[in-house]
């Protein structure tokens, strides 16, 4: 099977490419069908709906200026203004919102028609409220002159009542003036009656009766008829009352008569004028309703029909778009068919394309052993798998190696171990540095050196000082070069110690590092080729290179001073190129060549230690010997004595020199310093006084002779501190010499019992005395006068000399024990003995160690005398 191997990133950018084209077509379609559908909402079916809409109000308001135009007319009165105005403003907002709506509109002629008609009923409805404002004005002005007409008719008729009523009748008579009064009353009655139910006209259509031609001609008949009674009877009346009332009167009812009969003409030519008025614009007005309620008829069909198309073009539009739709989501779901087939090869195709070539690199890892090569991998399409496994094998053969250098650097750490060994298996000769065993060991180190690295020809570690340059121990040469299998530039000794000396001065390297940071490479080593050396040291066969490497010590240094050293290496030929393992290998050999130096310092050092401390066991040994053998014990006097040094010598002493006659001498002393020259001070003084008769001489004598004798034999800046007391119980007293030392204590009285911790806070204390006066210690002044003191020693006294290793003890909190505690020590238990009071100075200090000697003597005059005396060897000694 043919397999064309591709690379992974092709593969995924063709798949990727695939999805990403159906993604972008499936995005096209989504975005035709959403503008398809944004067209119709937005376009389409939103103008066709806004349309229907405003020609619905437009319809609406059409048929409530009908009905205010119907109102209007029926009550005979102009159209309400607000209303009015509120409807011709709607209609000119909603016909200007059409007109807009249909700029483009292919509708936009039968607006125009709809605009036409609504413009004409909008002109013919103002020019009707204008002539509905006429009639009413009309209306109004006729009923007022029908109310004075009928006022006018009153008038006359009450005139002629009143005349009448002045004329004279005869009562059961019928005479011509009740008749004319009937008739008058007949006339008045009738006018009144006709004026007052029929004002004049209300509203167009609806004519007053009495504006109407029959009715006018009934009652102009009858009002007629009995104008001519009365115009008949008048004259009877006046002929008949002629002598009986005045000649005026009856003129006045004449004329009276004549001018009612006149009004009444008038006013019958009056109605009929106003009839032929309110007829024409009675009709004026019938036309113009007539005309109004067919423009409305006419715009509001002409509103439906348009509302009808254009809902008829909404329907077309959905239908149009459900089709266009079906069509696009039909590619849609193509391409989603597609992508779906595509996903399935994907995950039919891709796993084992991928994950087989990845798992077998797995179990070729896990079936892989150390320092074996792994199997080739078969064919694989995708070419980065193959460069993978290629990288795979190579890493495979740099982890094989590394684990020869590996196998190769435990060798060499096991041997390195052995080397170091060899060191404590040879002893050294004391006080010398390491010789025989040291250069055994560098020339081990060296060997391994060359068995690392075949390029090198010449190893060699000096010792470099402030001073010289010397070899430690021999060079190492490769066997080869020795044979002359291998020729190398001939280079004698001396040569070679003078260019490691240059190479020390000029171009020396810092010590190696045995791990170069992580993710970092180690240095290149700085060699110098043979020709940059000075002329004299180049060696005849300029082959070869030079490598010089410093060798610190870490440690302490041998007694000669501070010690470093140089590994000197040659390398030939002079272009051979060490490598990474070269340098593991150098930088680990020069480690540990630094690292023999300073044990074998170390070594060295020890063994002087050891020495040193033998010879300080020696020297507490004759110190203590030096020491009483015992403490002196008579009838009179217990003595106790109790010494502790801070290291194995010290600088305190004491000594006792009982006398024949029961006289007991003491002296107690303080070096300055410690340890042993502190020491070798305390036997310069201890022979001095066993060189002198002290037992002849008084404490202020022998004072002033140890201070003469002392001042030539002490080195300059050391002294001693000294007190040196004699007892006397035959006197009863104490003669003492001070000579700088601490006082001493004398203490008298009863106090409490022996055991200090027996002590209550009832017992009363002694009396502590503190004996002491200026003077210089021993060794500063050879004219120095020195004075002595005798005080008074009775039964059951006790005298105290110590060292300032007791005041200056201390406790953890650094507090230090001092003169007054001693001193309240002493007083509270004047009868402890004094491994008594050197415990309660141990508590005291809790653990703390001293530092310095401490030292106590006691002397107590007994109370009670015949006590036998201790063995010799009672003196206490901590």
């Amino acid at each position: 099977m043919t397999i064309w191997p591709m690379s992974f990133r092709r593969i995924m950018t063709l798949l990727l490419t695939m999805i990403l084209v159906i993604i972008v077509a499936f995005l096209l379609l989504s975005t035709w069908s959403f503008q398809a559908f944004s067209t119709f909402i937005e376009t389409d079916q939103r103008q066709e709906l806004v349309l229907g809409r405003l020609y619905e109000r437009l319809m609406d308001h059409w048929f409530e200026m009908g009905n205010l135009v119907k109102e209007s007319f029926l009550q005979g009165q102009p159209l309400p203004g607000d209303r009015k105005e509120d409807l011709l403003e709607a209609a000119a907002s909603i016909s200007a919102a059409i007109d807009a709506a249909t700029t483009d509109h292919p509708r936009r002629q039968f607006w125009e028609t709809i605009r036409e008609s609504l413009g004409s009923y909008t002109a013919d409805l103002r020019r009707l409220d204008g002539l509905m404002s006429d009639w009413a004005g009309e209306v109004q002005r006729e009923r007022q002159v029908r109310l004075e007409w009928r006022e006018t008719f009153m008038r006359r008729v009450g005139t002629l009542t009143l005349l009448l009523a002045q004329m004279p009748t005869e009562p059961g008579t019928a005479s011509p003036e009740a008749s004319l009064r009937q008739m008058v009353q007949a006339v008045l009655e009738t006018l009144d009656g006709a004026l007052a139910t029929n004002p004049g006209p209300s509203r167009p259509g609806l004519v007053s009766p009495l504006s109407q031609p029959a009715t006018l001609a009934a009652w102009d008949t009858l009002i007629e008829s009995r104008f001519q009674t009365i115009s008949l009877l008048v004259p009877a009346v006046t002929t008949v009352a002629l002598g009986l009332i005045p000649p005026d009167l009856a003129q006045t009812l004449t004329r009276e008569a004549e001018d009612l009969q006149r009004d009444f003409q008038t006013f019958r030519e009056h109605v009929q004028t106003r009839q032929r008025t309110f007829a024409a614009m009675d009709r004026e007005l019938g036309d113009l309703y007539e005309s109004l309620r067919d423009r409305r008829a006419a715009g509001v069909d002409l509103c439906v029909t348009e509302s009808d198309v254009l809902w008829e073009a909404i329907e077309g539009d959905a239908e149009r778009l459900l089709a266009d739709i079906r069509v696009k989501f039909g590619w849609r779901f193509a391409f989603l068919a597609l992508s779906l087939v595509i996903a399935l090869l994907g995950l039919a195709l891709l796993p084992p394309l991928l994950g087989d070539p990845v798992d077998r690199l797995r179990r070729r890892f896990l079936d892989l052993q150390p320092g074996e090569p792994p199997s080739p991998a078969p064919p694989c399409i995708v070419t980065e798998f193959e460069d993978l496994d290629r990288s795979f094998l190579a890493m495979v053969g740099q982890v094989n190696q590394h684990i020869r250098l590996q196998d190769r650097y435990f060798q060499t750490i096991t041997r390195i171990r052995q080397i170091f060994s060899t060191l404590y298996e040879v002893p050294t000769v004391p006080g010398e540095a390491p010789g025989i065993t040291l250069g055994l060991s560098i020339h081990r180190l060296l060997d391994l050196l060359g068995s690392q690295m075949p390029d090198l020809t010449h190893a060699q570690v000096f010792r470099v000082d402030a001073e010289d340059m010397q070899p430690l121990g021999n060079a190492f040469v490769p066997p080869s070069v020795v044979s002359g299998a291998r020729p190398v530039p001939a280079i004698p000794p001396e040569r070679h110690q003078a260019i490691a000396a240059w190479l020390w001065a000029n171009q020396v390297r810092p010590p190696l590092i045995v791990e170069s940071p992580e993710g970092t490479s180690p240095e290149p080593l700085p060699m110098t080729p043979a020709h940059d050396l000075p002329p004299e040291l180049r060696p005849p066969d300029g082959a070869a290179a030079f490598l010089g490497i410093r060798l610190p010590r870490q440690g302490r240094t041998a007694p000669g001073g501070p010690i470093d050293g140089l590994l000197y290496l040659v390398i030939s030929p002079a272009q051979a190129h060490l490598r990474p393992a070269d340098h593991l290998f150098l930088s680990i050999i020069a480690q540990n060549l630094a690292t023999l130096l300073d044990i074998a310092g170390l070594l060295a050092i020890s063994q002087k230690e050891r020495e040193m401390s033998f010879q300080l066991r020696i020297a507490k040994e004759i110190q203590e010997g030096a020491l009483p053998t015992g403490v002196p014990q008579t009838r009179e006097l217990r003595v106790e004595a109790q010494i502790r040094m801070a290291s194995e010598v010290g600088g305190d002493y004491y000594d006792f020199f009982p006398g024949d006659d029961g006289r007991l001498g003491l002296l107690i002393a303080d070096v300055s310093g410690k340890n042993v020259s502190a020491a070798l001070l305390t036997m310069v003084l201890r022979a001095t006084l066993h060189s002198l008769p002290v037992r002849s001489f008084s404490p202020k004598a022998l004072v002033s002779r140890l201070s003469r004798v002392l001042r030539e034999l002490l080195p300059p800046s050391h002294f001693i501190t000294l007190v040196f007391a004699i007892v006397d119980p035959a006197r009863a007293q104490v003669t003492l010499c001070s000579a700088g030392h601490t006082p001493a204590l004398l203490v008298s009285g009863t106090g409490a019992s022996s055991d200090p911790r027996s002590a209550t806070a009832s017992t009363p204390p002694a009396t502590v005395q503190v004996l002491s006066y200026p003077a210089l210690p021993l060794g500063l002044s050879e004219d120095h006068h020195y004075e002595e003191q005798v005080v008074p020693f009775r039964r059951g006294d006790r005298l105290v000399l110590f060292t300032d290793g007791v005041t200056d003890a201390r406790n953890p909190r650094g507090e230090s024990f001092g003169q007054d505690r001693l001193e309240a020590l002493l007083a509270s238990f004047p009868h402890a003995a004094l491994p008594e009071l050197a415990d309660h100075l141990a508590r005291f200090q809790e653990g703390t160690p001293p530092a310095d000697d401490l030292t106590l003597l006691l002397v107590e005059y007994r109370e009670v005398p015949g006590f036998t005396p201790a063995p010799a060897d009672a003196m206490l000694r901590a």
